[in-house]
Formats: structure tokens, C-alpha cells, sequence
């Protein structure tokens, strides 16, 4: 798209048909140095809000976001909405490295699950719906129930945290992923309608019975 500069200048190249040929180049030259420099502001403000826009859509980026190094995750505290994942019941975070082996618990109710616990940063509002699926990792395969809920964010939460602890995804057949490696996948939407993701990772064995 041509910017309002660029439209004058052609306009001024038009109209200096009618003049002498001195005048005409020098209106030429002024019209062009002065289009030069609009531009290189424009397209320099246009990276700017592109650079923006890319930070943004990056948001999401986690210390163990899916398929990303630890080590590599930027500060969450420049990054917008960030969800760490741990283990952990009810009122524990648990931070989790991959490759150690996650726990699965025996329910009240017959089924097995992985407590599961998040940590949040930069959420809008009190409030924050999350995600909880896990899948096998050697073939892609969904091994848990759907599990999305609103939930308020742990009253007794340390000083300065966010988090919601006590999760608890469902695997109905435990023969689907004992001594597997599975992912925990998590996604979090805040108030505002930003959202991030996050994974932990590691073999399944059996822990203790939750009841």
C-alpha cells in the first residue's frame, strides 16, 4: 500500500509536466529525499509493531513447553502468560525434570491417575481454565479422560504464587502406559483470553493409593 507521502509525490511529478523543466527536477529531488526519509521511519515503525506482534504469539513460551529445552525458555516475566507443570496433590508443587518417573496414583473410585500441579505467571484474574490430557509417548496415543476446568487459583499458595495444585487427569487401563513413556500436556487460558502450554515427561510406574 502506498503511504500519503508517496501519493504527493506522484502527484507533484504530474503536475510539473506544465512547468519548466528546471523547476520540475528540483521538485523531483525535494518530493524524492523527503519520501526517502518518511519511508525509512514507516518501515522502521512497521518492524517495530511486527516485533510486537511476534512477542505476543509467543507468549505461550513455558520452561517446558512441548518440544522446547528447558534451558532455553525465556524470562517469564518478559514472555506475558507462562504455565510451569509439576507433580503434586492438593496444595503441593512438585517441580518436575524429564525423564524422572511420574507416579500413578490409585483412586478412591477405581481409576488411576497422575497428580498433576501448575504453576502460573502473568494470568489476568482470579480465575484460570486449564487442560490436562496425557498421551504415550511412543505413539501419539490419548491414554487419559478430557479434563478442562475453571478453577480459582490455591488460597494458601506461597507468597507471590499462582498456582493450582492437585490435579487429577484419569487413565482408565494403567496397562496403557506402565513402564511407558508418557507426556503430560497442559494448557491454561486466563480472563483475557491469553493462553499458554506447557508438557512434563517420563515413564509411568505406580505409586501410592490417594484414599
Amino acid at each position: 500500500m502506498m503511504s500519503p507521502h508517496t501519493r504527493t509525490a506522484r502527484e507533484t511529478s504530474l503536475g510539473a509536466w506544465w512547468l519548466a523543466a528546471g523547476i520540475a527536477a528540483s521538485l523531483v529531488v525535494g518530493c524524492g529525499e523527503s519520501d526517502a526519509g518518511d519511508a525509512a521511519v514507516d518501515a522502521g515503525g512497521h518492524s517495530a509493531d511486527a516485533t510486537t506482534i511476534d512477542a505476543s504469539a509467543d507468549a505461550g513460551v513455558t520452561p517446558n513447553d512441548l518440544g522446547s529445552d528447558p534451558g532455553d525458555a525465556p524470562d517469564a516475566g518478559t514472555v506475558g502468560l507462562a504455565v510451569t507443570v509439576g507433580t503434586g496433590a492438593l496444595g503441593e508443587f512438585v517441580p518436575h525434570e524429564d525423564g524422572q518417573t511420574l507416579r500413578l496414583q490409585r483412586g478412591c473410585q477405581g481409576s488411576q491417575h497422575v497428580f498433576t500441579s501448575v504453576r502460573v505467571n502473568g494470568a489476568a484474574g482470579a480465575r484460570i481454565t486449564v487442560g490436562v490430557r496425557i498421551v504415550r509417548v511412543s505413539d501419539g496415543l490419548l491414554v487419559s479422560v478430557p479434563f478442562e476446568l475453571r478453577l480459582p487459583f490455591d488460597a494458601d499458595a506461597p507468597p507471590g504464587v499462582r498456582q493450582i495444585t492437585g490435579l487429577t487427569p484419569v487413565i482408565e487401563d494403567p496397562a496403557d502406559v506402565l513402564d511407558q513413556e508418557v507426556r503430560v500436556e497442559v494448557f491454561v487460558r486466563d480472563d483475557s483470553g491469553a493462553e499458554a502450554r506447557g508438557a512434563m515427561r517420563g515413564p509411568a510406574a505406580w505409586g501410592t493409593t490417594a484414599c
